[in-house]
């Protein structure tokens, strides 16, 4: 008896929602004393604003007094669903048929609204794949000319994650202001993977969409502070042109996107084995002082004399770069060269060796000590660069 006086209760306030509803509705916007006072010229203004704020009140009110039968419908969907063998034929009919009205109303809202969802990533707020591809296809069906997509990799945001997500996500964020504010509003952007963005360079040919890019890469790249990190962005670039590499928005970013990869990149940064987090943090810091070295006269060289035993004489010297770090002191090469060569700073710093070095022989040559040899150490890179000799003989 119990459970059929709550359906005819239910039954009773779903029945009086319709007329309730209307009712409310016409008190909470009935225009009369807004428009009487309105029209009164000895009015004070206070009293108009009173009005105002009496009015919202009673809206609010009206609002309320209409959600709570929708509330208790609620709230017994809830117990058929939490039944284990819910019995819908409980439901009074004038209930079902509030429901059903109300599910076909939202079912249909949301169709007419699909068109303006806007898919947005977490943690920059920029589109993500889904609307970059959306807004290509309309610029495609309008007629857009031969332009690109052009891919952006934010490198350094896998290898902080691996000691420091929040610093990770941090420095992502400032590379995406700086992203978002050099492109303007005119340049579609998404936030299309996780360390990885892309742009369409609506309106533009190949060639202005390409310098376009180089500029955004030489703005990219520079020092961003995410906490107490410093952060030179390696940036890594791809491009897929249209319609060269595809005629469909989705083949367009996935070209861009794989233009990226490198081989054997897997995408996702680990740690060493055996390696903990404050090492890998430690690594990445000189890693990020070692890009300024050069710039800030960090390097110096010492020459490790060579003798002739058999003589007894000095024959040359071997070349042995120097790090002084401001905070760290002298840095020992075992400890910085495989950073530098992890990081692809050894042929820089190896250039700035041997020009070093070069320079230094031919003071000893003007002292007349034109017997001397230098050893210099190159990598790997360098002894294949075609432009090693004409270097070295531009230098002597």
């Amino acid at each position: 008896m119990e459970g059929a006086g709550q359906n005819v209760a239910t039954a009773g306030t779903i029945s009086g929602f319709r007329s309730r509803a209307k009712l409310y509705a016409a008190a909470a916007v009935a225009p009369w004393p807004l428009s009487w006072l309105a029209a009164a010229s000895d009015v004070p203004p206070a009293a108009v604003i009173l009005a105002c704020l009496t009015a919202s009140l009673l809206a609010l009110a009206a609002l309320v007094r209409l959600l709570r039968p929708l509330e208790k419908i609620v709230e017994r969907l809830k117990a058929y669903a939490a039944a284990e063998q819910p019995d819908m034929t409980g439901l009074p009919d004038d209930e079902l048929e509030l429901i059903l009205q109300c599910v076909d109303q939202l079912t249909e809202r949301v169709r007419s609204l699909q068109h303006r969802w806007v898919w947005r990533h977490p943690l920059t707020n920029l589109p993500i794949r889904e609307s970059l591809a959306q807004a290509i296809g309309e610029d495609l069906v309008r007629g857009a000319g031969p332009t690109l997509v052009g891919a952006l990799r934010f490198v350094d945001y896998n290898r902080l994650a691996v000691f420091d997500p929040a610093v990770a996500d941090a420095a992502l964020k400032r590379f995406v202001d700086r992203l978002s504010s050099s492109l303007g509003p005119l340049r579609p952007v998404a936030h299309v993977d996780r360390d990885s963005f892309a742009i369409w360079f609506r309106g533009s040919d190949v060639e202005t969409a390409i310098v376009e890019m180089q500029a955004l890469c030489y703005t990219l790249g520079a020092e961003l502070i995410a906490g107490t990190m410093k952060v030179i962005p390696e940036i890594e670039v791809g491009t897929a042109l249209y319609p060269t590499d595809g005629e469909e928005p989705a083949a367009l970013i996935n070209h861009a996107l794989a233009s990226l990869a490198r081989p054997g990149a897997t995408g996702v940064a680990e740690l060493a084995p055996g390696q903990s987090a404050h090492v890998a943090r430690e690594r990445f810091a000189l890693e990020q002082d070692l890009h300024h070295a050069i710039e800030r006269g960090q390097f110096d060289m010492a020459f490790q004399p060579v003798v002739d035993l058999s003589e007894g004489r000095l024959i040359g010297a071997e070349a042995l770069l120097r790090w002084r770090h401001p905070e760290e002191g002298m840095v020992s090469p075992a400890r910085f060269i495989p950073i530098l060569e992890d990081a692809d700073l050894i042929d820089e710093i190896g250039r700035w060796t041997l020009n070093f070095a070069c320079k230094e022989m031919r003071r000893w040559q003007k002292r007349g000590l034109d017997d001397l040899k230098v050893a210099v150490n190159l990598s790997a890179n360098q002894l294949r660069d075609t432009g090693l000799l004409p270097m070295v003989q531009r230098t002597l």
